[in-house]
């Protein structure tokens, strides 16, 4: 484990907050790249048999019913490597060294509840953007915590939305300023991951490759890059909940 990060001791600037974040990324990338790249390739895992097929295997694409249930059991499947690097980066950030193994089993014992929790937290977000767009986006932030509190305090599916609720209360601001960040650099690499398949579906450049198979190896792509990005999310949300836990300490204290 690391001797070089330390997480502060009293609450941060927003700019202070996302430095320590970025430091903790540096410090972790090594056990948390491999299993983003982990989470990233079994999302993409519905995408062989379009491979398959486009290369001339004689496998044909799966039928419109198996392909949504492929794609709903690999999205949730993916979950588990994540919360293990979750696991990990947390208890790295609080100089506990938590091995590959043990991160699995916790992610497995919290994968119900982080299902759950992360489907609520599609559901409500999905409402309010659908009622008036800003509900949508002030419940995207005030409940983003949810996986770190699930790590960190072991709560339940409501129980974790309510904690980061409560931890953002008066925050939100700060909060949204602060993982705007590493979220747009997400966004950013989501784009240009379009970008090839766009271009093909337009006619533009197409090249010697079909559209499947172009769109599959552009994916895979982006699966190196969002390894990068993703992790960074992760460790600017523990460095936002270590900040916000402080900042209630200290109002506490007073």
């Amino acid at each position: 484990m690391s001797d070089g990060f330390h997480l502060p001791t009293s609450s941060q600037s927003a700019r202070g907050v996302l430095a320590t974040g970025v430091a903790l990324y540096r410090d972790t990338l090594a056990v948390s790249a491999p299993l983003a790249v982990a989470a990233q390739a079994i999302a993409l895992l519905p995408h062989l048999p379009t491979l398959l097929a486009a290369r001339g295997a004689s496998r044909s694409p799966l039928p419109d019913e198996g392909a949504m249930l492929t794609v709903l059991l690999c999205l949730v499947a993916s979950l588990v490597p994540w919360m293990a690097m979750t696991a990990r980066c947390w208890a790295r950030a609080y100089g506990q060294d938590m091995g590959l193994g043990s991160a699995l089993r916790r992610a497995l014992r919290l994968l119900p509840r982080t299902l759950a929790a992360t489907a609520l937290y599609a559901l409500l977000v999905s409402i309010g953007l659908a009622v008036l767009i800003v509900p949508g986006i002030y419940l995207g932030v005030a409940l983003m915590l949810y996986p770190v509190v699930l790590i960190a305090e072991d709560r339940g599916t409501v129980e974790s939305h309510k904690r980061s609720f409560a931890l953002l209360r008066g925050h939100w601001w700060r909060g949204s300023l602060i993982v705007s960040a590493p979220t747009t650099l997400v966004v950013v690499l989501g784009l240009v991951g379009q970008v090839l398949p766009i271009m093909s579906a337009l006619g533009i450049s197409a090249g010697a490759l079909d559209a499947p198979l172009l769109a599959f190896l552009v994916n895979a792509g982006t699966l190196l890059l969002y390894t990068l990005a993703l992790p960074l999310i992760t460790t600017v949300l523990i460095a936002l909940y270590h900040d916000l836990l402080l900042a209630h300490d200290a109002r506490g204290a007073t």
